[in-house]
Protein backbone atom coordinates (compact mmCIF):
# COMPACT_ATOMS: atom_id res chain seq x y z
CA UNK A 1 0.00 0.00 0.00
CA UNK A 2 1.30 3.53 -0.79
CA UNK A 3 1.11 6.15 1.81
CA UNK A 4 -0.88 8.39 -0.20
CA UNK A 5 -3.47 5.54 -0.66
CA UNK A 6 -3.30 5.23 2.99
CA UNK A 7 -3.71 9.14 3.92
CA UNK A 8 -6.74 9.31 2.05
CA UNK A 9 -8.93 6.88 3.44
CA UNK A 10 -7.83 8.56 6.87
CA UNK A 11 -9.31 11.92 5.49
CA UNK A 12 -5.88 13.68 6.83
CA UNK A 13 -3.49 15.09 4.37
CA UNK A 14 0.54 14.75 4.10
CA UNK A 15 1.81 18.20 4.05
CA UNK A 16 4.21 19.90 1.92
CA UNK A 17 7.16 22.66 1.41
CA UNK A 18 3.62 24.92 0.46
CA UNK A 19 2.28 24.26 3.90
CA UNK A 20 5.29 25.31 6.40
CA UNK A 21 4.01 28.72 7.38
CA UNK A 22 0.39 27.15 7.98
CA UNK A 23 2.02 24.29 9.76
CA UNK A 24 4.12 26.60 12.03
CA UNK A 25 1.61 28.70 13.02
CA UNK A 26 -0.31 25.94 14.64
CA UNK A 27 2.41 24.32 15.59
CA UNK A 28 3.24 27.28 17.57
CA UNK A 29 -0.47 28.09 18.98
CA UNK A 30 -0.35 24.66 21.16
CA UNK A 31 2.29 25.50 23.57
CA UNK A 32 3.81 22.31 25.18
CA UNK A 33 3.40 22.68 29.14
CA UNK A 34 5.25 21.19 32.05
CA UNK A 35 5.05 20.52 35.61
CA UNK A 36 7.62 22.25 36.81
CA UNK A 37 7.68 24.68 34.03
CA UNK A 38 6.81 25.84 30.69
CA UNK A 39 8.94 24.98 27.65
CA UNK A 40 8.57 25.89 24.34
CA UNK A 41 10.19 24.40 21.24
CA UNK A 42 10.01 26.95 18.60
CA UNK A 43 11.02 25.79 15.25
CA UNK A 44 11.38 27.28 11.90
CA UNK A 45 11.89 29.62 9.58
CA UNK A 46 11.66 25.85 7.98
CA UNK A 47 9.32 23.37 9.93
CA UNK A 48 10.98 20.90 7.79
CA UNK A 49 14.74 21.20 8.60
CA UNK A 50 14.45 19.26 11.76
CA UNK A 51 12.51 16.39 10.13
CA UNK A 52 15.92 16.24 7.89
CA UNK A 53 18.05 16.58 10.83
CA UNK A 54 16.20 13.21 12.18
CA UNK A 55 15.74 11.45 8.75
CA UNK A 56 15.71 11.55 5.44
CA UNK A 57 12.31 9.66 5.24
CA UNK A 58 9.81 11.86 7.30
CA UNK A 59 6.00 12.71 6.56
CA UNK A 60 4.13 15.44 8.66
CA UNK A 61 0.32 15.30 8.74
CA UNK A 62 -2.65 17.04 8.93
CA UNK A 63 -6.38 17.76 9.15
CA UNK A 64 -7.85 20.72 8.08
CA UNK A 65 -11.81 21.79 8.97
CA UNK A 66 -13.98 22.90 6.38
CA UNK A 67 -12.98 26.23 6.85
CA UNK A 68 -9.43 25.43 5.72
CA UNK A 69 -7.91 26.23 9.73
CA UNK A 70 -5.66 23.26 10.85
CA UNK A 71 -7.18 21.50 13.76
CA UNK A 72 -4.37 18.42 14.23
CA UNK A 73 -1.61 17.39 13.24
CA UNK A 74 1.81 15.23 13.44
CA UNK A 75 4.91 13.93 12.30
CA UNK A 76 6.51 10.65 11.44
CA UNK A 77 9.56 9.53 10.69
CA UNK A 78 11.65 6.25 9.26
CA UNK A 79 15.30 5.35 9.89
CA UNK A 80 17.60 2.61 9.44
CA UNK A 81 18.29 0.46 12.90
CA UNK A 82 19.67 -2.78 13.98
CA UNK A 83 16.97 -4.81 15.80
CA UNK A 84 18.77 -8.33 16.47
CA UNK A 85 21.55 -7.25 14.60
CA UNK A 86 19.84 -6.91 11.13
CA UNK A 87 19.36 -4.09 9.74
CA UNK A 88 15.63 -2.71 9.67
CA UNK A 89 13.45 0.60 10.27
CA UNK A 90 11.88 2.13 13.09
CA UNK A 91 9.45 4.46 12.82
CA UNK A 92 8.98 7.85 15.48
CA UNK A 93 5.99 9.80 15.91
CA UNK A 94 6.41 13.69 17.19
CA UNK A 95 4.79 16.62 17.46
CA UNK A 96 1.50 15.68 18.57
CA UNK A 97 -0.59 18.81 18.49
CA UNK A 98 -4.52 19.11 18.29
CA UNK A 99 -7.08 21.66 19.25
CA UNK A 100 -9.60 20.77 21.86
CA UNK A 101 -12.32 18.17 21.33
CA UNK A 102 -14.43 20.36 21.51
CA UNK A 103 -13.36 22.82 19.21
CA UNK A 104 -12.92 20.63 16.31
CA UNK A 105 -15.44 20.67 13.41
CA UNK A 106 -13.39 17.96 11.49
CA UNK A 107 -14.35 14.89 12.91
CA UNK A 108 -11.38 13.52 13.63
CA UNK A 109 -10.93 10.97 16.44
CA UNK A 110 -7.37 10.12 18.17
CA UNK A 111 -8.25 6.27 18.88
CA UNK A 112 -10.04 5.65 14.99
CA UNK A 113 -6.77 7.77 13.56
CA UNK A 114 -4.48 5.72 15.86
CA UNK A 115 -5.12 2.57 15.90
CA UNK A 116 -5.68 2.62 11.76
CA UNK A 117 -1.97 2.96 11.85
CA UNK A 118 -0.55 0.87 14.22
CA UNK A 119 -2.94 -1.86 12.20
CA UNK A 120 -1.40 -1.04 8.75
CA UNK A 121 2.13 0.96 8.92
CA UNK A 122 3.97 -2.19 8.33
CA UNK A 123 1.95 -2.48 5.13
CA UNK A 124 3.17 1.12 4.00
CA UNK A 125 5.59 0.93 1.31
CA UNK A 126 7.43 4.10 2.07
CA UNK A 127 8.08 3.36 5.82
CA UNK A 128 10.14 0.43 4.88
CA UNK A 129 8.09 -2.55 6.76
CA UNK A 130 8.96 -0.31 9.94
CA UNK A 131 8.12 -3.37 13.06
CA UNK A 132 8.54 -0.40 15.61
CA UNK A 133 6.75 3.06 16.46
CA UNK A 134 8.03 5.48 19.03
CA UNK A 135 7.61 8.26 20.86
CA UNK A 136 8.81 10.19 24.00
CA UNK A 137 7.52 12.24 26.82
CA UNK A 138 9.10 14.77 29.57
CA UNK A 139 8.06 13.25 32.81
CA UNK A 140 7.14 16.93 33.88
CA UNK A 141 5.00 17.70 31.12
CA UNK A 142 1.98 16.52 33.37
CA UNK A 143 -0.22 16.92 30.35
CA UNK A 144 1.41 14.77 28.47
CA UNK A 145 1.77 12.12 30.53
CA UNK A 146 -1.85 12.32 31.67
CA UNK A 147 -3.15 11.94 27.84
CA UNK A 148 -1.29 8.92 27.47
CA UNK A 149 -1.81 7.38 30.49
CA UNK A 150 -5.41 7.61 30.67
CA UNK A 151 -6.66 8.54 27.79
CA UNK A 152 -4.52 6.63 24.72
CA UNK A 153 -6.51 4.69 22.59
CA UNK A 154 -3.15 2.37 22.07
CA UNK A 155 -0.90 0.77 24.21
CA UNK A 156 2.16 2.52 25.56
CA UNK A 157 4.88 -0.03 26.35
CA UNK A 158 7.65 1.97 28.05
CA UNK A 159 11.24 1.14 26.58
CA UNK A 160 13.75 3.25 28.73
CA UNK A 161 13.87 5.87 30.84
CA UNK A 162 16.73 8.46 30.25
CA UNK A 163 17.62 11.96 31.96
CA UNK A 164 18.76 15.20 29.48
CA UNK A 165 21.29 16.23 31.96
CA UNK A 166 21.84 19.88 31.35
CA UNK A 167 25.37 21.64 32.64
CA UNK A 168 24.86 24.62 33.59
CA UNK A 169 28.42 25.91 35.05
CA UNK A 170 31.42 24.02 36.95
CA UNK A 171 31.93 24.79 40.60
CA UNK A 172 34.87 26.35 42.04
CA UNK A 173 37.34 23.62 42.59
CA UNK A 174 36.37 22.14 39.17
CA UNK A 175 36.87 25.42 37.94
CA UNK A 176 40.88 25.38 39.66
CA UNK A 177 41.39 22.35 37.50
CA UNK A 178 39.99 19.25 39.98
CA UNK A 179 39.72 16.16 38.20
CA UNK A 180 36.29 14.51 38.32
CA UNK A 181 36.73 11.03 38.31
CA UNK A 182 39.69 8.75 40.13
CA UNK A 183 41.41 7.46 37.53
CA UNK A 184 40.67 3.40 37.50
CA UNK A 185 44.35 2.49 35.41
CA UNK A 186 43.98 3.51 32.57
CA UNK A 187 45.45 5.40 29.96
CA UNK A 188 43.36 7.76 27.84
CA UNK A 189 44.16 10.49 25.27
CA UNK A 190 41.90 12.85 23.82
CA UNK A 191 41.66 14.64 20.77
CA UNK A 192 39.10 16.03 18.53
CA UNK A 193 38.23 14.64 15.26
CA UNK A 194 40.70 14.77 11.99
CA UNK A 195 39.91 13.78 8.73
CA UNK A 196 42.24 10.40 9.23
CA UNK A 197 39.82 9.61 12.69
CA UNK A 198 36.70 8.88 10.39
CA UNK A 199 36.92 5.27 9.62
CA UNK A 200 38.21 4.70 13.20
CA UNK A 201 35.35 6.21 14.25
CA UNK A 202 32.85 5.06 11.89
CA UNK A 203 33.83 1.17 12.92
CA UNK A 204 33.77 2.19 16.42
CA UNK A 205 30.07 3.63 16.47
CA UNK A 206 28.77 0.81 14.17
CA UNK A 207 30.46 -2.08 16.79
CA UNK A 208 28.55 -0.20 19.38
CA UNK A 209 25.12 0.10 17.74
CA UNK A 210 25.38 -2.94 15.81
CA UNK A 211 24.72 -4.69 19.35
CA UNK A 212 22.10 -2.53 20.92
CA UNK A 213 18.47 -2.82 20.06
CA UNK A 214 17.53 -0.03 17.61
CA UNK A 215 21.18 1.45 17.14
CA UNK A 216 22.06 3.70 14.70
CA UNK A 217 23.77 1.76 11.40
CA UNK A 218 27.19 3.33 10.57
CA UNK A 219 28.09 1.59 7.77
CA UNK A 220 26.99 0.46 3.87
CA UNK A 221 24.21 2.66 2.03
CA UNK A 222 22.93 3.65 5.71
CA UNK A 223 25.88 5.50 7.30
CA UNK A 224 24.15 7.45 9.42
CA UNK A 225 27.74 9.24 9.87
CA UNK A 226 27.54 10.47 6.87
CA UNK A 227 24.02 11.48 6.62
CA UNK A 228 24.60 13.78 9.67
CA UNK A 229 27.99 15.24 8.04
CA UNK A 230 25.45 16.03 5.01
CA UNK A 231 22.32 17.09 6.49
CA UNK A 232 23.49 18.57 10.20
CA UNK A 233 24.46 22.07 10.12
CA UNK A 234 27.63 23.15 10.29
CA UNK A 235 28.64 19.48 11.76
CA UNK A 236 31.65 17.19 10.92
CA UNK A 237 34.35 15.28 12.39
CA UNK A 238 36.09 18.13 13.92
CA UNK A 239 32.99 18.45 16.12
CA UNK A 240 33.93 15.43 17.71
CA UNK A 241 36.16 14.87 20.88
CA UNK A 242 37.48 10.78 20.41
CA UNK A 243 39.09 8.92 23.07
CA UNK A 244 41.30 6.63 22.60
CA UNK A 245 43.27 3.53 25.29
CA UNK A 246 47.02 3.43 24.89
CA UNK A 247 47.33 0.99 22.01
CA UNK A 248 45.39 3.75 20.06
CA UNK A 249 41.90 1.98 19.96
CA UNK A 250 38.85 3.91 20.12
CA UNK A 251 37.05 4.07 23.40
CA UNK A 252 34.92 6.52 23.40
CA UNK A 253 33.21 9.70 21.68
CA UNK A 254 30.73 12.36 21.29
CA UNK A 255 30.13 15.03 19.07
CA UNK A 256 29.04 18.79 19.64
CA UNK A 257 25.81 20.00 17.91
CA UNK A 258 23.02 22.90 18.40
CA UNK A 259 20.25 22.12 15.86
CA UNK A 260 19.05 25.92 16.52
CA UNK A 261 18.65 26.50 12.43
CA UNK A 262 15.55 24.09 13.13
CA UNK A 263 14.77 24.04 16.46
CA UNK A 264 15.58 26.40 19.27
CA UNK A 265 14.36 25.97 23.08
CA UNK A 266 12.68 28.99 24.99
CA UNK A 267 11.95 28.70 28.46
CA UNK A 268 8.84 30.68 29.79
CA UNK A 269 9.33 30.18 33.66
CA UNK A 270 12.19 28.34 35.22
CA UNK A 271 11.80 25.98 38.05
CA UNK A 272 13.27 27.02 41.10
CA UNK A 273 16.40 25.34 40.93
CA UNK A 274 17.39 26.44 37.93
CA UNK A 275 16.33 29.74 38.45
CA UNK A 276 18.86 29.71 41.74
CA UNK A 277 21.62 28.11 39.30
CA UNK A 278 21.32 30.70 36.84
CA UNK A 279 21.77 33.40 39.84
CA UNK A 280 24.96 31.81 41.20
CA UNK A 281 26.22 31.61 36.58
CA UNK A 282 25.40 35.10 37.07
CA UNK A 283 27.75 36.08 39.88
CA UNK A 284 30.93 34.72 38.05
CA UNK A 285 30.17 36.70 35.25
CA UNK A 286 29.28 33.72 33.17
CA UNK A 287 26.52 33.69 30.37
CA UNK A 288 23.72 33.29 31.15
CA UNK A 289 20.02 32.38 30.05
CA UNK A 290 17.10 34.95 29.87
CA UNK A 291 13.45 33.79 30.75
CA UNK A 292 11.42 34.02 27.04
CA UNK A 293 14.47 34.25 25.38
CA UNK A 294 16.09 31.50 23.73
CA UNK A 295 18.01 28.98 25.93
CA UNK A 296 21.42 28.21 23.73
CA UNK A 297 22.48 24.18 24.18
CA UNK A 298 25.55 22.65 23.38
CA UNK A 299 24.37 19.12 22.96
CA UNK A 300 26.90 16.11 23.08
CA UNK A 301 25.58 14.29 20.35
CA UNK A 302 26.37 10.65 18.90
CA UNK A 303 27.43 10.11 22.81
CA UNK A 304 29.33 6.41 22.92
CA UNK A 305 31.49 4.73 25.32
CA UNK A 306 32.81 1.05 24.24
CA UNK A 307 30.86 -1.65 26.30
CA UNK A 308 33.90 -3.43 26.89
CA UNK A 309 34.40 -1.16 29.87
CA UNK A 310 33.23 -1.00 33.18
CA UNK A 311 30.69 1.53 34.93
CA UNK A 312 33.44 2.80 36.47
CA UNK A 313 35.79 3.33 33.40
CA UNK A 314 32.77 4.95 31.49
CA UNK A 315 32.49 7.53 33.72
CA UNK A 316 36.52 7.94 33.78
CA UNK A 317 36.82 8.31 29.94
CA UNK A 318 33.45 10.29 29.93
CA UNK A 319 34.58 12.99 32.28
CA UNK A 320 38.22 13.10 30.35
CA UNK A 321 36.42 13.92 27.15
CA UNK A 322 34.07 16.97 28.87
CA UNK A 323 37.75 18.03 30.72
CA UNK A 324 39.48 18.46 26.52
CA UNK A 325 35.74 20.44 25.82
CA UNK A 326 36.17 22.78 28.44
CA UNK A 327 39.96 23.45 27.53
CA UNK A 328 38.70 24.21 24.12
CA UNK A 329 36.41 27.07 25.84
CA UNK A 330 33.67 26.63 23.37
CA UNK A 331 31.44 26.37 26.21
CA UNK A 332 31.63 29.85 26.85
CA UNK A 333 29.18 30.81 23.87
CA UNK A 334 26.55 28.61 25.03
CA UNK A 335 24.27 28.99 28.63
CA UNK A 336 24.62 25.44 29.35
CA UNK A 337 25.70 21.91 28.01
CA UNK A 338 23.31 19.18 27.49
CA UNK A 339 23.61 15.12 27.19
CA UNK A 340 21.20 12.19 27.46
CA UNK A 341 22.16 9.84 30.34
CA UNK A 342 20.50 6.30 30.41
CA UNK A 343 19.35 5.40 33.83
CA UNK A 344 20.85 2.07 32.64
CA UNK A 345 24.05 3.45 32.16
CA UNK A 346 24.19 6.45 34.81
CA UNK A 347 27.24 8.61 33.85
CA UNK A 348 26.17 11.61 35.56
CA UNK A 349 26.40 9.23 38.94
CA UNK A 350 28.57 12.23 41.00
CA UNK A 351 28.84 14.80 38.61
CA UNK A 352 27.05 16.85 41.15
CA UNK A 353 30.33 17.51 43.22
CA UNK A 354 31.99 19.71 40.28
CA UNK A 355 29.04 20.74 38.06
CA UNK A 356 25.78 22.50 38.75
CA UNK A 357 23.59 20.19 37.01
CA UNK A 358 19.65 20.09 35.85
CA UNK A 359 18.13 16.84 35.24
CA UNK A 360 15.30 16.40 33.52
CA UNK A 361 13.22 12.76 33.54
CA UNK A 362 12.06 11.58 29.85
CA UNK A 363 10.12 8.26 28.94
CA UNK A 364 10.92 6.32 25.95
CA UNK A 365 8.08 4.32 24.57
CA UNK A 366 6.56 2.03 22.10
CA UNK A 367 3.28 2.86 20.59
CA UNK A 368 1.15 -0.72 20.61
CA UNK A 369 -1.71 -1.76 19.31
CA UNK A 370 -4.13 -3.67 21.50
CA UNK A 371 -3.16 -7.21 19.58
CA UNK A 372 0.35 -6.68 19.40
CA UNK A 373 2.62 -9.01 21.20
CA UNK A 374 5.98 -7.48 19.14
CA UNK A 375 6.81 -5.31 22.33
CA UNK A 376 10.62 -4.39 23.27
CA UNK A 377 11.24 -4.32 27.03
CA UNK A 378 15.15 -2.79 27.16
CA UNK A 379 15.52 -5.67 30.08
CA UNK A 380 15.59 -8.27 27.84
CA UNK A 381 19.03 -6.56 26.48
CA UNK A 382 22.11 -6.08 28.07
CA UNK A 383 22.72 -2.33 26.93
CA UNK A 384 19.79 0.86 26.46
CA UNK A 385 18.46 1.12 23.22
CA UNK A 386 19.94 3.08 20.53
CA UNK A 387 18.03 7.05 20.50
CA UNK A 388 19.53 10.56 19.87
CA UNK A 389 18.10 12.74 22.64
CA UNK A 390 18.38 15.93 19.81
CA UNK A 391 16.50 14.65 17.58
CA UNK A 392 13.59 13.94 20.00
Amino acid sequence: MKIQEFIDNLGCTIATKEDNQTVLDFYHSLVMQGGKFNIKFVKGPDYFTFMEYESRIHYVLYFKNSEGRLEVMGSLSVRPCYIDGKVEYVGHFSDLRAIPKKERKTNFDWKQFSLAILAKYREIEELKGCRYILGSYIMANRKAVTAFKERSPFGISEISRYRMVSIIGRKPLKLLGKKSHKNPGMKVTVATGQDKDTNDLKEFLDSQNKKRMLGYVFAGEHDELARRFKDWDDFSIKSFYIARDEKGKVIGCFALWNPTRGRKIVIDKFPKALGTAVNIVKLVGRKAPKQGAELEILYLTTLELSHALTADQKKYVFNEMLDSLYKSKINKKYHMIAFCDYDRQNISEGMDKDYILQKTPTHLYQMVHPDSQDIIREEDYDIHVGHEMVLT
